[in-house]
């Protein structure tokens, strides 16, 4: 006879609890199987594909201990001041004179990210080594002592505080003093790890934004967004123009910064001093992910090329011309300018019961340039003759004849309020170019105004069909913004007389013309030591300061070149102060 489970009764009761505990297992096998393999699977997967090694996220690297002391040997050469390498020279000695390091190969830090939140970065300095040994002498500094740690032949901790630990690895010593876990990672080897700028930079700084975490770069911007928006609320009694500028300039860095964060790739600056060139030169570079947004829009920002290209000359004391386009933010933050600066006139305006309809031409055409995505700018500072400055520029402008007619109305409006200095519209006409003269209130001129512009300067406004022209300075204000309209005129059509693809955006200053500028009255004290050093240091041809702007495949190249004058001032400086600590 069987029971309801289909079992005999005459088994024992131990047969009857084997037999159940064998179907169980059966059971449970079959519904379990198959996930248990996929584990079993997954397992082995894991085991297989090993998590990648951490990728810093910042890098400092020297091209190598004898490059920094080619750059200061030539440094204290062209200063004239040689005891400066002995001075450098008993530094070097305090250390051991280097002993153990290879100065021929890059050295530096590699930058990573702690766990934890917020995620601290630590450095993990790397070392070029000839001689292990002596390297660890080398580095026991007052008297610290470096012993081994654990049973690998390449690692050792220092025994007293900063509790620093060491390890060999590919002919370098890399140092941590937290992070410790990082020596147990394939560290990168310094030399290809960093091969673009040692090739390229004596010295330079990399911020690898594609290395960072996406989790830690939405959490950052997470906290910049909520910080940024309270801080961007109108405060009490904050007039309304002013509160309108700065939330265009807190919320347009906002987006540059998500931007930046989100689609950047890399941020670099480096520093190379050459003496067969008699220049040094600061290179910034900010580089996008390929095929963002963000690098298509940096690639294509230089836009047309600049209609005051004939101005852009190299001996004046200052000259700056740019052509860039504007992307939606920039164009977003300028009309924001626009609007905060037409509300405050209007508001003054008003106040004094007087019509508004003037500005809006100039407001239509200040727009459309905006609009249009293309900002056409110079701006010179030029001294037609000894002591006498002039400031002079132009903008061009979308609708220039618009913006004329409505700001010939606008000064016709406040001509006759006493609080204005004179105005005299159209005070001169040149090249179809309509000039109109602001004077200041004769309150005689202060000291400033009398070295920069040799007297009492007024302001010297021109539009033309194409651009809004301006000048200050005295008498010879006027010829000298004819003669840059002039320039211009004669050069439409033609190309720049410097090379093909030259920079939309660049700066060129030739220090002996600053130093023209009669120096502060100070009595029977005279000039101040830095301005005599400064002069001693240009008094030859090699005074130029030159920076460019301009696009690369992924992004903006900034480049700042320095003449030797200004290597020259550095290694006089340098020297002022130590013998100033020898006394």
């Amino acid at each position: 006879m069987q029971n309801s489970l289909g079992f005999s009764h005459s088994l024992s009761d131990q047969t009857v609890r084997r037999q159940l505990v064998r179907a169980s297992w059966l059971t449970i096998i079959m519904l379990l199987g198959p996930g248990l393999a996929a584990s079993s699977q997954a397992q082995d997967d894991a085991k297989s594909e090993e998590p990648p090694a951490p990728v810093p996220f910042a890098v400092i690297n020297a091209a190598s201990v004898d490059r920094l002391l080619e750059d200061a040997q030539y440094v204290a050469e062209v200063s004239e001041r040689p005891d400066l390498m002995n001075w450098l020279n008993e530094g070097l000695s305090a250390i051991s004179d280097l002993g153990g390091v290879d100065r021929t190969r890059p050295f530096g830090a590699l930058f990573y990210l702690d766990s934890g939140l917020p995620p601290i970065p630590f450095p993990v300095m790397y070392v070029p080594v000839t001689d292990e040994r002596r390297l660890l002498d080398t580095l026991s500094i007052r008297d610290t002592k470096w012993k081994k740690s654990g049973t690998a032949d390449s690692r050792y901790e220092m025994i007293d505080a900063p509790h620093m630990k060491l390890r060999f690895a590919d002919g370098y010593a890399f140092l941590v003093r937290r992070g410790e876990w990082v020596l147990d990672e394939d560290l990168p080897n310094p030399v290809t790890f960093c091969e673009h700028l040692t090739n390229r930079y004596d010295i330079a700084a990399s911020l690898r934004l594609g290395a960072i975490p996406e989790g830690i770069r939405q959490v950052f911007l997470g906290f910049l967004r909520s910080s940024t928006q309270t801080e961007l609320q109108q405060r009490d009694d904050e007039p309304p123009a002013a509160y309108r500028i700065r939330r265009a300039n807190g919320t347009g860095m906002l987006e540059f910064l998500e931007q930046l964060l989100t689609e950047g790739d890399e941020i670099r600056i480096g520093w190379d001093a050459s003496r067969e060139q008699r220049t040094g030169v600061l290179e910034i570079v900010l580089n996008a992910q390929p095929d963002s947004d963000y690098a298509k829009h940096l690639k294509n920002f230089a836009g047309t090329q600049t209609m005051f290209h004939s101005l852009a000359s190299d001996q004046q004391p200052l000259t700056i011309v740019g052509s860039w386009k504007l992307d939606d933010r920039e164009q977003k933050t300028y009309q924001e300018y626009v609007l905060a600066a037409r509300e405050t006139i209007e508001q003054q305006l008003t106040e004094q019961e007087q019509p508004t309809e003037s500005l809006t031409g100039m407001y239509d055409s200040v727009t459309a340039t905006i609009e249009n995505g293309q900002i056409d700018v110079c701006l010179q500072f030029v001294a037609p003759e000894p002591e006498k400055f002039v400031i002079r520029g132009g903008v061009k402008l979308t609708g220039a004849r618009t913006f004329g007619a409505s700001l010939s109305q606008f000064l016709t409006q406040i001509q006759s309020n006493p609080d204005i200095g004179q105005i005299d519209v159209n005070y001169a006409e040149h090249q179809g170019i309509t000039i109109h003269r602001l004077g200041k209130q004769d309150e005689g001129t202060d000291e400033g105004e009398q070295r920069l512009f040799g007297g009492l300067p007024s302001l010297l406004v021109g539009t033309g069909s194409q651009a809004l022209w301006f000048a200050i300075g005295t008498d010879v204000a006027l010829p000298s913004m004819k003669q840059a309209i002039d320039l211009v005129q004669q050069s439409v059509g033609q190309p720049p007389v410097t090379a093909s693809g030259a920079a939309p955006i660049q700066l060129i200053s030739r220090m002996n013309g600053w130093l023209q500028i009669p120096p502060r009255n100070r009595g029977d004290d005279g000039p101040r030591p830095f301005r005599l050093m400064a002069e001693e240091a240009f008094a030859g041809d090699d005074d130029s300061l030159r920076i460019e702007v301009r696009p690369t495949e992924t992004g903006v190249r900034g480049r700042i070149q320095l003449d030797e004058g200004f290597l020259r001032l550095l290694g006089m400086a340098i020297g002022r102060q130590y013998d100033r600590s020898q006394l």
